[in-house]
């Protein structure tokens, strides 16, 4: 749920401030791993479901929900190099700046990886490495917000560069497909 949690947070506007948004997508059309399909509902290990409808542009609409709450977004699987990724963001409708949130994905027919960016990491590497350019919106007392604005060609050559590496991303959640 924590993830979820910031999954929604880091695509609101960027007013509202995640941890670390993406600005721009991690992927051109033809980056879509199209030829794969996550459609159909998958539970988290905390029961909450996630389920993702296929539109005809080789998006999918997220529908992420628990108990108490329930999130619609837009997820794209994306294949860059030999690397799955997803890229969720907000619906294009009613916000002013989408913000991107990534994850490393790794599937079978029944389970569903995703390793999200660890932020503290990522965190070092933006601001020790110079590694991507981003902006910082606002500053609070215990929080770095910052807004990775490098383009997406930048972007995917970053993944490419750390996409094995294990202190990049977090321990992966497991979904289930349910059907």
């Amino acid at each position: 749920m924590k993830r979820m949690m910031l999954i929604a947070m880091a695509t609101l506007t960027l007013t509202g401030c995640a941890d670390i948004n993406f600005l721009y997508p991690i992927f051109e059309k033809r980056d879509l791993a199209t030829d794969i399909d996550l459609s159909g509902e998958w539970k988290g290990k905390d029961n909450d479901k996630w389920r993702f409808t296929r539109a005809g542009d080789g998006s999918y609409t997220l529908e992420w929900s628990n108990k108490e709450e329930k999130e619609v977004l837009e997820a794209n699987l994306v294949r860059i190099s030999n690397y799955l990724f997803l890229d969720v963001s907000s619906k294009p409708e009613g916000t002013a700046i989408r913000g991107h949130a990534v994850a490393r994905v790794d599937l079978s027919a029944a389970s569903l990886y995703l390793g999200w960016f660890d932020t503290g990491w990522l965190a070092d590497r933006l601001e020790k490495d110079h590694a991507l350019t981003f902006e910082r919106p606002c500053m609070e007392k215990n929080r770095k917000c910052m807004v990775v604005t490098a383009s997406t060609a930048d972007i995917q050559n970053f993944l490419m560069r750390y996409a094995q590496d294990g202190k990049a991303f977090e321990k992966p959640d497991l979904l289930r497909r349910t059907e």
